[in-house]
């Protein structure tokens, strides 16, 4: 079964644009595909509630969210993947502009929304 990450811009978006990252979620699953969705992670450790809003990053750290340990889950599901998909708005994302380039450079395939 081949596997995809879904990557997408979240800091200063409202819920941290985590409905966007489910609806992927979801697409490629009912393809078949075994998808990495950082969003899942994310509210199976700190809860959904942490992340509504209006995408303060600093706000979610005051609550327990370690950003360095979510970007250490992130890249290394990346290098088990053997695709990313990026959702509109990623080229804005630092975060993601860094998964895109880690993808580029392990030559996985990349499907832009």
């Amino acid at each position: 079964m081949k596997k995809i990450y879904i990557a997408g811009p979240m800091s200063g978006m409202k819920d941290f644009n985590f409905p966007n990252f489910n609806t992927a979620a979801q697409k490629f699953r009912n393809e078949g595909w075994v998808v990495f969705n950082p969003v899942e992670k994310d509210e199976e450790e700190h809860g959904s509630d942490v992340f509504k809003g209006d995408g303060d990053i600093e706000a979610c750290e005051a609550q327990g969210f370690s950003l360095r340990k979510a970007l250490a889950w992130d890249t290394a599901r990346i290098c088990e993947s053997d695709a990313i998909y990026m959702l509109d708005g990623w080229e804005k994302s630092s975060g993601a502009f860094a998964e895109w380039a880690l993808a580029r450079t392990l030559r996985l395939e990349i499907i832009y929304q």
